[in-house]
């Protein structure tokens, strides 16, 4: 198996959404996509949705994003 590609997902306040850069693309990000997430020293499997604001879901347990902040992603 190859290790996966790791990404930055970052806010674009422009289309008020999450994007991922991907090989000099950027890809809007959309409710339901899963995706793993470094946080900390783990990837974490985890779902972005959108509510008021975006957050990420992890076993049933909503997490607020920065939108100020950069997140390491997978795709899954």
């Amino acid at each position: 198996m190859t290790p996966s590609q790791i990404y930055v997902m970052d806010y674009d306040p422009k289309t008020e959404r999450w994007q991922v850069h991907m090989n000099g693309k950027c890809c809007v990000m959309h409710c339901g996509e899963r995706l793993e997430m470094l946080i900390g020293n783990y990837w974490l499997t985890c779902r972005i949705e959108m509510d008021r604001d975006w957050y990420i879901v992890i076993h049933e347990t909503k997490l607020d994003l920065r939108k100020k902040d950069k997140y390491n992603i997978q795709m899954k």
